[in-house]
């Protein structure tokens, strides 16, 4: 299982601390998660400067790190290319503000980055029926788009296991409420990565916390 921490932050502060726990225990050529809100399509607002964190990458104390940037954003389109040019090297726009999937695409293609299509909790999997073929790639949101540590949410669960059977080849990512027990469930239905921010950043022995959710 890909474990993925997410870096969810409301300021340059907040950011600097979680990399700091960062350092003790990710591992070189590791995937980063960035959970980039604009107040807009969700009720809070995170850290957002792609510039800055392109160069706060360069000094992570971890080898060759990649990062994902899911963009929970009034228009995806509007804000996409800026954290590509930072070297983003998967793009996630929502499913309910997507306006233009070609442009996603191509743009993602540009940069050699992967696009990804999220979708929220209630979002039925009939809506991401017409773009089973041409993404490869999606995120199951299991808690509502915001803050951290939210109980996660089981009516994703049939989601999963829609786009499993529906997309055999397909990426499936889910984010939100993870812990042992539900990246359990979620392998169990068909996905293959996880997302996970307060369980492992603010676990009392986050290395064992990492550990323990790669091995599901």
């Amino acid at each position: 299982m890909e474990v993925v921490p997410s870096v969810n932050c409301p300021d340059l502060e907040s950011v600097l601390e979680v990399f700091h726990r960062l350092e003790k225990f990710l591992p070189p050529k590791s995937r980063l998660h960035l959970d980039v809100r604009d107040a807009q399509f969700t009720m809070s607002k995170t850290w957002v400067d792609p510039i800055k964190w392109q160069s706060l990458l360069k000094h992570l104390k971890v080898q060759e790190v990649e990062f994902e940037v899911h963009l929970m954003v009034q228009d995806p389109e509007k804000v996409l290319e800026p954290w590509l040019r930072a070297g983003a090297k998967r793009a996630i726009v929502h499913v309910e503000r997507l306006k233009d999937s070609a442009f996603i695409h191509r743009a993602c293609g540009a940069y050699h980055a992967e696009a990804m299509l999220a979708s929220n909790p209630e979002t039925t999997s009939e809506t991401l029926r017409p773009h089973l073929t041409t993404w490869s790639a999606f995120q199951v949101l299991s808690v509502n788009p915001g803050s951290n540590g939210q109980k996660f949410l089981p009516v994703v669960l049939d989601k999963i296991r829609f786009l499993r059977a529906e997309a055999p080849h397909a990426i499936i990512e889910v984010d939100g409420g993870i812990n042992l027990e539900t990246a359990m469930l979620v392998k169990a239905c068909g996905a293959d990565t996880i997302v996970s921010a307060s369980y492992v950043l603010d676990a009392h022995d986050p290395a064992a916390a990492f550990r323990e959710l790669k091995s599901v």
